[in-house]
């Protein structure tokens, strides 16, 4: 019980602690602030976008978004931008383990793990992925991934 206590107080400290899972407005697909990425991509476990008939299957158990940090249209109450992190979030709903594979660099060159609800201990930036690199996502869980910032 402890476990799962700890592993829900981190799953709310995220989500209430950065933006761009609370954002006030829909999501387009595209780039409108200058990031050079859209706000939101739907990918494939291969790392490739999400065509039309990828949408059509009706047995789609497995896919990645992209959330992008800095493209969030809302002002702070003082009128500045609102920016985030990004993320990667893999959703597999299927009985099987699944490889993603992550998407281009022109996403993010290096992402760090962030949580897994197959792996509730595993600790913050405890893995660490290149662009194009794959990551194993076990059967009917998540896996949420931070882009690293390059200074």
């Amino acid at each position: 019980a402890e476990r799962l206590l700890a592993f829900t107080r981190r799953l709310i400290e995220l989500r209430s602690t950065h933006p761009v899972f609370h954002r006030a407005d829909f999501l387009t697909g595209e780039e409108r602030l200058g990031s050079g990425a859209p706000d939101v991509w739907w990918f494939r476990p291969d790392g490739r976008k999400m065509a039309q008939r990828d949408w059509r299957d009706n047995d789609v158990p497995t896919l990645g978004v992209f959330l992008n940090g800095s493209e969030i249209p809302a002002r702070s109450p003082h009128g500045a931008p609102v920016t985030d992190d990004t993320f990667l979030i893999l959703f597999n709903a299927s009985l099987d383990a699944v490889v993603f594979t992550l998407p281009a660099v022109s996403f993010g060159r290096r992402w760090t793990h962030e949580l897994s609800t197959a792996e509730p201990d595993l600790g913050l930036g405890a893995k660490l992925y290149p662009a194009r690199g794959v990551v194993p996502v076990e059967s009917r869980s998540i896996v949420v991934l931070r882009r690293v910032v390059e200074l």
